[in-house]
């Protein structure tokens, strides 16, 4: 059994109370609101979120919009298909045994791997214990009929997959998706990287529906009043956390449509 790490009750609490009236809470509600709109009528929506690469908040980001969507009682399911780096079970306190893994490899009733969470309405499916190639995985014939049965099951999935420029997964994952959202770490990530990303899935004939674009706080001069856009995003408190879940800084959301 995994254990836990000791400061993982800090950033639970952490993501609760963001979740307050703040800025940062209305740039969530207002990338939610986006992704809402471009259903375009549609029931079912499932939002596969990447990156670039490692580090530019994209677990984040996933939680925090699954959970925007979930307050709205909307039921919601946020799946770890970060296989090699997972990091939602951390964020919400879970173990990642019983989850993807094993719905895909040891046909796990699907629902002995939904996981509660602290948040009404928003369930997790966890990465599960890896004991294959995380390529086996994706690549697997099971690939479509869980994402089939599941579409069936909530009205809003959000699929965290790992960053684009280290493997292919997203790509694959992303003619599951109907909406791409990719993250970026602004001060940090080199436009040609993230030009390549775009590239990517362009190559495929996949477009890419919106940037979240995170740290801004910390990349903008210090002559630029963000404060004024009030973009502030959130800042985590614990200790030892790692990049993926420090200070996020400020963030902005650019649909590509």
């Amino acid at each position: 059994m995994e254990t836990l790490p000791n400061n993982q009750d800090k950033t639970i609490e952490s993501l609760k109370k963001y979740f307050t009236d703040t800025p940062g809470t209305a740039e969530i509600e207002r990338l939610a609101a986006n992704l809402d709109a471009m259903r375009d009528g549609r029931k079912k929506q499932i939002i596969l979120i990447t990156s670039s690469v490692l580090g530019e908040g994209k677990s984040t980001v996933a939680s925090l919009l699954a959970r925007s969507i979930a307050i709205h009682k909307t039921e919601t399911v946020l799946i770890d298909f970060d296989l090699r780096r997972p990091h939602l079970h951390h964020i919400f306190g879970v173990n990642s045994e019983n989850g993807l893994v094993d719905i895909l490899r040891s046909n796990l009733p699907f629902s002995m791997c939904l996981k509660e969470t602290h948040i009404p309405h928003l369930l997790l499916i966890s990465s599960g214990i890896l004991d294959v190639s995380p390529a086996e995985i994706i690549t697997s014939d099971r690939i479509k009929p869980f994402f089939e049965f599941i579409g069936n099951k909530f009205d809003r999935i959000i699929v965290d997959s790992p960053p684009v420029i280290h493997v292919s997964d997203p790509l694959l994952l992303s003619k599951f998706a109907h909406e791409i959202i990719l993250v970026i770490k602004a001060g940090s990530t080199p436009r040609y990287v993230v030009k390549r990303s775009i590239k990517m899935f362009n190559d495929i004939k996949v477009k890419i529906s919106g940037i979240v674009l995170n740290n801004m706080e910390n990349a903008l001069p210090r002559y630029y009043d963000y404060k004024s856009y009030q973009y502030q995003y959130y800042h985590y408190q614990s200790e030892g956390v790692d990049s993926e879940k420090r200070k996020a800084g400020i963030l902005k959301w650019w649909p590509k449509r």
